[in-house]
């Protein structure tokens, strides 16, 4: 589906809002930049991070479904695809996104794992947008200098390939 350019430049700053509340949010896990006090509050950090990744990870997307703006809407040439793994995007849709009998199975989450391959693939896209474009980057530019300052502060992953931030979401 085709957008104007209004849509288009509305849109760019939902993107923003969505990639800077991801980078927020994971500031709250471990290595970031504040305590979770208690399971009630980890479990709303969790949440809304799932959220916030499930969105911008639909955006890179190459593919775009319905009416949804993905990336491709801003660079005709992006081949981005699914940076949720199958596991991770069925997670966050038993845990999270639908209620089902699964929610009872606590699966653990790889916060700043997932929310570094989303930075990194954002700013990839930035970078080529920057490439061709002459001027729809700029729309970007706040979440660009975000991922950009976050990164390099994010908790790296432990040498065993396993993430080092996994959490579990909490409750009933």
């Amino acid at each position: 589906m085709e957008h104007d350019k209004g849509t288009l430049e509305a849109s760019a700053r939902d993107v923003a809002y969505e990639v800077q509340m991801l980078i927020h949010v994971a500031d709250a896990f471990p290595g970031g930049q504040r305590i979770i006090e208690s399971v009630e509050d980890r479990n709303v950090f969790l949440e809304s991070f799932l959220v916030h990744a499930r969105v911008v990870d639909e955006f890179l997307r190459s593919t775009p479904n319905r009416d949804d703006i993905t990336a491709e809407h801003y660079l005709p040439s992006w081949t981005g695809g699914s940076i949720l793994t199958d596991v991770e995007r069925l997670a966050i849709d038993k845990q999270v996104a639908h209620l089902t009998a699964a929610r009872r199975d606590k699966i653990k989450f790889p916060v700043m794992a997932v929310a570094r391959r989303l930075a990194v693939e954002f700013l990839d896209f930035c970078t080529q947008l920057y490439a061709r474009d002459g001027g729809t980057w700029a729309w970007f530019l706040d979440a660009q200098v975000a991922a950009e300052d976050w990164l390099p502060s994010s908790v790296p992953e432990s040498t065993t390939g396993t993430s080092i931030d996994e959490v579990y979401l909490s409750g009933s």
